[in-house]
């Protein structure tokens, strides 16, 4: 697959090669509420996917449309290979030739766009290596809680 053209304020974001890149800075908010078209099985996956993408500050309100995307399709895919699990594979058709079923070809074109959608957001395992997630915030113990409480009651601060 051809690699898509960068516009020119991803290019400036992502500055020269070899230098330092400072990624921008967009505010978290709240988890996104699931929109009110996506039903059934799109629906369960916002509600197992948004979550976890928004904990790892993958997930802001900017990103709404292309997960609502990435749902609609995980949606057709799971309901097309739910109808060749319970039809089979094949069809019978007026004229009594057996043909492949047409459900076949929309969850074959369901993937390839699904394949698109996990790499944008990061779910698949390869994708996740290749990008750059913010730092975890640091782990209080009991140290670094003393060196803090320390520092907020020092005099002259």
């Amino acid at each position: 697959m051809a690699r898509l053209k960068k516009n020119a304020a991803l290019r400036i974001l992502e500055g020269v090669p070899g230098q330092s890149r400072v990624a921008p800075v967009v505010e978290k908010g709240e988890v996104p509420e699931c929109p009110e078209w996506l039903t059934g099985i799109a629906r369960e996956e916002w509600n197992r996917v948004a979550p976890a993408l928004h904990a790892a500050g993958l997930l802001t309100g900017l990103d709404v449309s292309a997960l609502e995307g990435y749902c609609a399709c995980y949606g057709k895919w799971r309901e097309a290979e739910q109808r060749l699990a319970d039809e089979g594979l094949t069809i019978l058709t007026p004229n009594g030739c057996v043909q492949a079923h047409p459900c076949q070809s929309i969850s074959n074109q369901a993937q390839k766009l699904l394949l698109a959608w996990t790499k944008n957001f990061g779910l698949s395992p390869d994708s996740r290596g290749r990008m750059e997630l913010p730092p975890a915030p640091p782990a209080m113990d009991e140290d670094s809680l003393f060196l803090k409480k320390l520092m907020d009651h020092t005099p002259g601060r």
